[in-house]
């Protein structure tokens, strides 16, 4: 009999050598590790105890955990997380022959409602932030830099901080993205504007702070030291706060915001998937719900209650 926490440890390394980045083993491991540590409180200890009955119950369970910190039941995306990783998890086993038969077979993941994001910046909000940002001496040159990228590109916090000094082709105007989300690597271009201001802090500030351990990261604290995902989420919330744009977001409404406006100007929501690095083009498909300005400019042309301005009759 195999013992799920035997198993899981089998699973784990298998994961790993089949290439799978570390922030998704971790996450199957956090995942896998709530669902075992409920099995041994139900005396549950063997992957043969498993079966779909006690799938459903520890579906029950999540449901109504709640979450200490928001002080609300957890989201259905972390429910639906956390029983995916079951699924994966029995269903590799079945496939390794370590167990016979896969308990999951006919269980399902709650499905996700795709909501859009709460904000989406405007042309003349960004260019308010990136004018203020430099009223910050140095780190200001570098946030600027940042978020020109992020704007630019419309890369993820993660692939903007792990960019290095030759990862941006300044004659090309193209930023190489190296194991992006799902390890895959892509290519896509940015602005001459994007490029001044990184070329302006490799120039004046970079090496001001790099040290013999630094590396080739790009973007550098004033220690030398790659900026962390939280760094970059403050950088990113502070300066929409700063300038009195009064809209939630950090780095990711940059991305929204370049996709948004790309698609209002007349992209194709396929060069968006591709920019973006969306496995899937349903999940670039949400920007159609975003671009209000085009829709509504289509309402006011084609629907007759449109034809009548009733503010000024």
């Amino acid at each position: 009999m195999l013992p799920l926490v035997g198993a899981q440890r089998i699973y784990l390394a298998d994961c790993d050598d089949r290439g799978e980045s570390p922030r998704t083993v971790e996450g199957k491991r956090s995942n896998l590790g709530f669902f075992i540590r409920w099995c041994q409180g139900q005396g549950l200890d063997y992957c043969h105890d498993i079966d779909l009955a006690n799938l459903e119950l520890y579906r029950s369970h999540i449901g109504h955990l709640v979450d200490r910190r928001r002080k609300k039941r957890l989201d259905i995306t972390t429910q639906r997380n956390r029983l995916s990783a079951i699924k994966g998890f029995l269903r590799r086993l079945q496939y390794l022959r370590l167990i016979e038969h896969n308990p999951s077979e006919f269980f399902e993941s709650p499905g996700i409602p795709r909501r859009i994001p709460r904000a989406i910046l405007t042309e003349p909000e960004i260019e308010l932030i990136l004018d203020h940002v430099l009223l910050y001496g140095d780190r200001g040159i570098r946030d600027r830099a940042i978020l020109e990228t992020l704007y630019a590109t419309g890369l993820r916090r993660m692939e903007v901080g792990r960019l290095t000094i030759t990862d941006v082709d300044f004659a090309t105007h193209v930023v190489q993205v190296n194991e992006g989300k799902g390890r895959k690597d892509r290519r896509v271009p940015i602005a001459s504007r994007a490029c001044h201001w990184i070329r302006r802090y490799l120039t004046d500030i970079r090496p001001q702070w790099s040290h013999e351990k630094t590396g080739p990261t790009l973007f550098l604290s004033t220690r030398g030291n790659p900026l962390t995902p939280g760094q970059l989420s403050r950088l990113g919330a502070k300066y929409i706060h700063r300038a009195g744009v009064n809209k939630p977001g950090a780095c990711h409404v940059w991305r929204h915001s370049a996709a948004t406006l790309m698609l209002e100007n007349g992209a194709g929501l396929r060069q968006i998937q591709e920019m973006l690095g969306h496995a899937s083009i349903a999940t670039t498909q949400i920007y159609t719900h975003l671009s209000l300005g085009q829709l509504k400019a289509v309402y006011a042309r084609t629907h007759p209650a449109a034809r009548v301005d009733w503010d000024n009759t």
